[in-house]
């Protein structure tokens, strides 16, 4: 074989590992972005390191009757980098988490409560990040 058919070769073969390994690369890359956009271990915490759990819930007002009206008022310190936060309540059993209000200051007002008592919690986010949960608090208990 000449030396030119050698080196014509050589750069076939090189172009062609070129363009499939960068096709694995541009294939593989927007399942391992979904993965990270998940919530629990391994996934979104990478990024959450950054985004610190809310101090102390504290309940500021609360109208707690026996005719079925449960809501409460609640604030807590507000966390470098949260461009909103997420308010999750379950009942005391420890059910499911489940997502009652979403804002963008560290106070919510008049928040309904799907349970009487309700455990809250809240935790940051940062687009879809999620940082981890704040210490529990109890509302009408």
């Amino acid at each position: 074989m000449s030396t030119r058919l050698l080196v014509l070769a050589a750069g076939i073969t090189g172009l062609a590992w070129t363009a499939a390994i960068t096709g694995i690369v541009f294939l593989a890359a927007p399942d391992a972005e979904a993965a990270w956009a998940q919530s629990g271990p391994g996934s979104a915490y990478a990024k959450a390191d950054h985004l610190v759990a809310p101090g102390s819930l504290s309940i500021t007002a609360s109208k707690c009757t026996g005719n079925g009206n449960k809501t409460v008022s609640l604030s807590w310190p507000a966390i470098p980098l949260a461009s909103s936060y997420e308010v999750y309540a379950t009942n005391t059993s420890g059910g499911s988490r489940q997502k009652v209000a979403t804002t963008s200051s560290n106070t919510v007002t008049d928040l309904d409560l799907p349970y009487k008592p309700a455990v809250l919690t809240v935790h940051g986010t940062l687009g879809s990040w999620n940082g981890p949960y704040s210490p529990s608090a109890t509302g009408c208990p």
